[in-house]
């Protein structure tokens, strides 16, 4: 022992220890960079350490690949299980995607959460393996189709594959060949990305969803209209705190109800519905709501200015004080659930733009069912001959306004909305076409990025994005409705619809009478000089009632309050008409709103209108 001290020098420890000193520097740079790092981060400062300061070392390179095999293990398998499942297994954060938040109930789970519910940490992407945005993109993307088809706890019969078909990535892929790592990456986003589109499409008939959208929120379905207002508007005409949601709801209810039987046959949609579940979207899960403001308040809360200037609108008392939102103010559709995985197309964002469009074109229609009934109003009063000059301006205001609300919805849903569907689902079935043609296979992102952009195009072209035309199309719209208001009092004023009754009331007894005699004296001819002077009696009284309405009618269109009114909502409608088209035109030189020019101006009247007004 003696002896081996003595042999034991500085000399030869130095000797001995020289060859480790190097080493020893590199691992105490490498635990200077690796202090207070982890994962992704950890693992980008030791490939930085090797790349830039030990560029050519091979001890350097062997250390510290060696401390990058180990550290890259937890990675690797985080990386794959999320690539092939939509796991997450991350207890540490050391992992490039992180869950801000626990995944809520299924039920509550729908494309605004599900887009929000994975991010992207940038200090654990690991830039030599993940060099662009491209492909971390598809990373985020490939485990939340994962995590969405697992969402969906359907059998494996109806995937085509499964995560798990793929081959685990390897530590030595992962450290040797980069584009490995990106065709790795590429199969499983688009294996992904097509069980996704399979569930969507063919699980949970994401068309006939879309389809069920287009019938009921954009009106697509005419005879539903008709049946719920025929059965609700006087319900929907009462202020808001008279009304029975119960009531409309029920309303509601009979009215798809009709719609889908004369659809589909009765028989049929019967079978159809036994063998719908909770899972697709159906016309039966729609509900009524009633929102806290009206159309014109929300669009102002949104623009502003929009319902601070009604005083240009003529009062709506008779002929010259507002009223509470009636149920037609306030009514729109919604539903209580929309079923995921169909909510991550229909996410709170678009139905609450679906919602928008609702309220939009219904109450246009609603417009437009008004002014029909002052057209139905009119038509009695034509019986009035010698009063049909004085009733000419009415007449032409009533049509005026007609033509404007028609062929303003005759824009929207054939030229805005049937033009725009037809687009998006020329889009959403190209698939079969791209795989022929050998383009890139369409995913679930593209899906929401068709159907954001046809909501956002429907939108602008309906004019609900621009602020000063739907500022005057609403006063024009206002206007119209409270044009009918004040015709209906007119016509309640004038009892032309309670004489009318009354005699054909007195009609039907006098020659029912004459039936029940005949009938009691046994007589098998025909009475018919005695119901001849029943019926002579009826017409003389008939002429009587004829000449006393049209003094009544005339006496109260010639009065200066009538005229007044008249006088004011041709002033006001001609007025707002033609601001609103000089908008029109400032705004759509060409496009899908042209046209609407063009149908309201086809013939030059309201441009000749308005150089005559400037001129004046």
């Amino acid at each position: 022992n003696a002896s081996s001290t003595d042999s034991v020098t500085m000399k030869s420890i130095h000797f001995d220890i020289t060859p480790l000193l190097h080493s020893l520097s590199i691992l105490e740079n490498a635990t200077t960079v690796a202090r207070d790092k982890k994962g992704g981060e950890l693992i980008n400062a030791l490939w930085s350490l090797e790349k830039r300061v030990y560029m050519g070392d091979t001890v350097a390179k062997d250390l510290v690949g060696t401390l990058l095999n180990h550290s890259t293990v937890p990675y690797v398998e985080m990386l794959t299980t999320w690539l092939q499942f939509g796991s997450l297994r991350d207890p540490y954060g050391e992992f490039m995607i992180q869950q801000p938040r626990e995944r809520t109930n299924r039920a509550e789970f729908d494309g605004d959460s599900w887009m929000a519910l994975f991010q992207v940490k940038e200090e654990h992407v690991i830039n030599d393996i993940i060099p662009n945005e491209s492909m971390k993109k598809k990373i985020l993307v490939t485990g939340k189709y994962w995590n969405a088809v697992q969402a969906c706890h359907v059998d494996n019969k109806f995937l085509q594959g499964t995560g798990s078909s793929l081959p685990k990535l390897t530590n030595f892929q992962f450290h040797s060949d980069s584009s490995a790592i990106s065709a790795y990456v590429d199969a499983a986003y688009q294996d992904a990305s097509k069980n996704l589109m399979c569930l969507l499409k063919d699980k949970f008939k994401l068309a006939d969803s879309l389809q069920t959208m287009k019938r009921y929120f954009l009106l697509d379905q005419g005879d539903f209209f008709m049946h719920f207002l025929d059965a609700s508007e006087e319900e929907l005409m009462k202020p808001m705190e008279e009304i029975s949601v119960g009531r409309v709801q029920h309303f509601l209810s009979m009215s798809i109800q009709l719609t889908e039987n004369q659809r589909d046959g009765e028989i049929e949609h019967s079978v159809a519905l036994s063998q719908q579940d909770d899972s697709q979207l159906v016309p039966r899960m729609l509900k009524c709501r009633f929102s806290s403001e009206s159309l014109v308040a929300y669009l102002d809360s949104l623009y502003g200015g929009i319902a601070n200037q009604e005083a240009r609108t003529p009062s709506r008392q008779p002929y010259g004080c507002a009223t509470r939102d009636t149920g037609f103010d306030l009514f729109a559709l919604d539903f209580a659930l929309v079923p995921f995985p169909t909510s991550l197309v229909l996410s709170r964002h678009s139905m609450e733009n679906y919602k928008l469009l609702f309220r939009h074109l219904f109450f246009a229609k609603h417009v437009e069912r008004r002014l029909v009934g002052v057209w139905s109003d009119h038509q009695v009063l034509k019986k009035l001959d010698s009063l049909r000059g004085l009733l000419g301006p009415s007449f032409l205001l009533r049509q005026r306004m007609l033509h404007f609300v028609q062929n303003l919805i005759n824009y929207m849903t054939f030229d805005v909305v049937e033009n725009n569907w037809l687009e998006m689902m020329s889009s959403i079935n190209a698939p079969d076409q791209q795989a022929t043609n050998g383009q890139r296979e369409q995913t679930v992102d593209d899906i929401l990025s068709i159907h954001d952009g046809f909501l956002h195009k429907t939108l602008e072209a309906c004019l609900l994005t621009n602020p000063s035309l739907i500022r005057s199309l609403t006063k024009l719209l206002n206007t119209c409705l409270l044009f009918t208001d004040q015709m209906k009092r007119f016509m309640a004023t004038t009892r032309i619809y309670d004489d009318s009754l009354n005699l054909a009331a007195e009609k039907r007894g006098a020659v029912q009478r004459n039936l029940n005699e005949r009938g009691a004296s046994q007589v098998v001819a025909l009475d018919k000089n005695k119901l001849l002077r029943v019926l002579t009696s009826v017409k003389e009284e008939r002429n009587v009632l004829h000449q006393r309405q049209t003094r009544r009618v005339g006496r109260e269109i010639c009065s200066e309050s009538y005229k007044r009114m008249i006088e004011r909502f041709q002033e006001v409608f001609s007025a707002d008409l033609s601001v609103f088209m000089m908008q029109l035109n400032t705004h759509t030189a060409s496009g899908t709103m042209a046209s609407l020019g063009i149908r309201l101006d086809w013939n030059g009247f309201i441009t000749s209108s308005i150089s005559l007004r400037s001129n004046a």
